[in-house]
């Protein structure tokens, strides 16, 4: 048996998702329903409680020579979305939210910074 390959999609809309326990991850499209879940529950240890497929048809892209172009498409991919169980979380995505609050936290410190450096400018005028 071949193992299937599961990459999860990072974006905006699927790390919203996230925050609702719906996780999205693009597979190959002989993949069905049912390999993806135990596959989920494998690698990750949750409980899957939902999941939707949908297969994203591949885009049409042009290259440009001296004197011609080609045409040619991208492959085709299906997206898994997986509802989880409450309480579960798959750790890729949560590492996106602790980067962005230990951005936001070093962001205040900057700026609390910039603030005492303007007192002390003021100070010594």
């Amino acid at each position: 048996m071949s193992t299937i390959v599961l990459k999860p999609r990072m974006s905006e809309k699927t790390y919203a998702l996230s925050n609702d326990r719906v996780y999205v991850f693009n597979v190959e499209t002989n993949i069905n329903k049912h390999q993806a879940v135990k596959e989920i529950e494998k690698i990750y240890k949750v409980t899957v409680v939902g999941v939707r497929t949908i297969i994203q048809k591949g885009k049409v892209k042009r290259t440009y020579g001296k004197r011609s172009h080609q045409s040619g498409r991208t492959s085709d991919f299906k997206k898994v979305y997986v509802t989880l169980k409450t309480g579960d979380a798959i750790p890729t995505f949560a590492a996106v939210k602790e980067s962005e609050e230990k951005a936001e936290k070093s962001a205040k410190i900057a700026e609390k910074a910039a603030e005492k450096k303007a007192k002390k400018e003021k100070k010594g005028k």
